[in-house]
């Protein structure tokens, strides 16, 4: 009775463990951020890094301190393609319809810029959405530098 007991105890254990890891998001994403809502906060003058798997998307929020121009810093590995959208976060949170306020296409290459600068208001918050080439092995790095 122990044996059977002590194997059907086992077995449950290694059914779950493999159902968790099958149902499991992307790895390198902890947090999750996939949805605006679940978007990462980058504080201006600060970086993130992440991945990009197939079908992702990553997305991340900032609030400038000034109005002006603000800067944003994208660096993929190499050889690979990312694109990078700014949205108006409360146009994106109040579920219409939200056009790209500013839009690039990043990728290393001889002579690329990776900056790329767009006009924002002081207090007010803005998502960034970066999607593209799938690279679970290398991150990119996304900024938002000091204005």
């Amino acid at each position: 009775m122990k044996k059977t007991v002590k194997a059907l105890l086992l077995t449950t254990i290694l059914s779950l463990t493999f159902a968790s890891a099958a149902f499991a998001g992307d790895v390198h994403e902890n947090p999750q951020n996939d949805f605006p809502h679940q978007a990462v906060v980058v504080s201006p003058g600060t970086f993130k890094s992440g991945y990009v798997g197939p079908s992702d998307q990553d997305w991340y929020k900032f609030t400038p301190y000034l109005s002006g121009q603000q800067r944003i810093f994208f660096l993929p590995p190499d050889n690979q393609v990312y694109f990078i959208n700014i949205y108006d976060a409360a146009q994106v949170d109040s579920g219409s319809s939200a056009s790209p306020i500013a839009s690039k296409v990043v990728y290393n290459g001889y002579n690329q810029t990776n900056e790329f600068s767009f006009n924002v208001q002081g207090g007010k918050a803005y998502y960034a959405l970066v999607y593209g080439s799938t690279n679970e092995t290398t991150p990119y790095h996304f900024a938002v530098i000091g204005q």
